[in-house]
């Protein structure tokens, strides 16, 4: 396999897991009616980085650029959701830091 196609798996699978392991850490938050918009977003925004980069891959030059744009709007949307829920300090400590880690490494 090359080194551009091993990327690109390798690129999908992190987006993959990035989503599972987010909705996993969102398990971990306390059962508060006032917690479900943080739910909702940040797997909404985590869900789609990975959604629209697979969509990007059968797309045009000019779509794939739409697409790539997207996906970055899209991390930086969820990296404010995991600020303001590290502030709050909601859900796993370590899951939620490796979390926020792990979406820096994107942007």
């Amino acid at each position: 396999m090359g080194n551009k196609k091993k990327y690109k798996k390798d690129l999908e699978e992190r987006l993959i897991n990035y989503t599972v392991k987010t909705i996993e850490f969102l398990k971990t938050f306390p059962y508060k009616k006032e917690y479900d918009v943080f739910r909702y977003q940040l797997s909404k925004s985590s869900s789609s980085c990975g959604a629209n980069y697979q969509e990007s891959q059968a797309t045009t030059r000019k779509e794939f650029a739409q697409r790539i744009n997207i996906c970055l709007r899209e991390a930086r949307e969820s990296n404010y959701w995991f600020k303001v829920i590290d502030k709050l300090e909601l859900g796993d400590n370590t899951k939620r830091k490796w979390l926020f880690t792990l979406l820096n490494c994107f942007k």
